[in-house]
């Protein structure tokens, strides 16, 4: 279909005679009045009524306006979407993590975001799934797992695994950190054994040498820490404290190295359109990161 004739059948229609819809686009009249005619022709409906030298819509004609606003609009919408493409602008960036990202370090970032940036949406995804999600949707993948293949990707930060006790709790008046030792004597509340940071935990322990005691599994990191907070035991959990919870970094055995944490990547496609746009909301998200681990500390 011509979309120029559609945009003269409709300058007809809000002009109300072929005279004046040529005067406003820039027509001679006749010309307009065949393409009006050809137009037709092409739809095989007739739209006006020509009856007594009048031009009035008939009930196809009617029927049809509707029809070609939205065929307009849509064209409008496809031109400015092939636009951005070409100037690589992203209006909505859809990035793919774990739930723990997403609520504890992606939904802060958003509340941070000016209204000239994308529309940053998100896909709660499982750590091993996020980079799959690029091939479905996804422009940006962040997750603890380790990038492989073509993908564009850079590490954005690190979060600490924190030990979060109550508020009556012996350790609730240190600051810094716990020992790993010290950790695996008390109640433990731990997700379950195929998350992230829980396998980190449990290589730790088993490097040192050690052994949990006592050990009760929850899959939500909230609950865990609710139960923390109320004094039902220890809950190492990834997540900034709550309920008024007191929390601590967990200090490798020799105290030498880094608290156990959990290394962050952000991954995309780098022949997406939009590259560029989305290696700078990943370098963001990562300054943002380091702005909450500083601020936890």
């Amino acid at each position: 279909m011509d979309l120029r004739r559609v945009e003269h059948f409709l300058a007809v229609v809000d002009a109300g005679t072929v005279t004046a819809a040529a005067g406003q686009i820039r027509i001679a009249q006749p010309a307009l009045s065949r393409q009006l005619l050809q137009f037709e022709r092409d739809l095989g409906i007739r739209l006006f009524d020509r009856a007594r030298g009048r031009l009035a819509l008939t009930p196809a004609g009617r029927e049809f306006v509707p029809v070609a606003r939205e065929l307009m609009a849509h064209a409008d919408r496809t031109q400015a979407a092939a636009r951005h493409l070409a100037e690589g602008v992203l209006d909505r960036l859809l990035v793919a993590a774990p739930t723990a990202t997403i609520s504890e370090l992606l939904a802060p970032f958003l509340s941070t975001l000016r209204r000239d940036d994308p529309l940053v949406l998100v896909r709660e995804v499982s750590p091993t799934r996020a980079y799959a999600a690029l091939e479905t949707g996804a422009d940006l993948a962040i997750s603890p797992a380790p990038v492989t293949g073509s993908l564009a990707h850079l590490h954005i930060g690190a979060v600490p695994l924190r030990a979060h006790v109550s508020p009556d709790h012996p350790w609730a008046q240190r600051s810094g950190t716990v020992e790993l030792a010290e950790l695996v004597e008390e109640r433990l509340l731990l997700l379950p054994q195929d998350n992230v940071s829980r396998i980190e935990l449990d290589l730790a322990v088993a490097r040192a040498g050690l052994a949990y005691g006592d050990v009760t599994e929850c899959a939500v990191g909230r609950v865990i820490q609710a139960h923390a907070a109320a004094g039902h035991g220890v809950g190492v959990v990834t997540d900034l404290p709550r309920f008024g919870a007191r929390s601590l970094r967990i200090a490798p055995p020799d105290s030498s190295g880094e608290p156990l944490r959990i290394v962050l990547h952000a991954a995309w496609d780098p022949t997406h359109f939009a590259a560029d746009v989305i290696e700078s909301m990943a370098r963001r998200i990562g300054s943002f990161l380091a702005t909450v681990d500083q601020a936890a500390r």
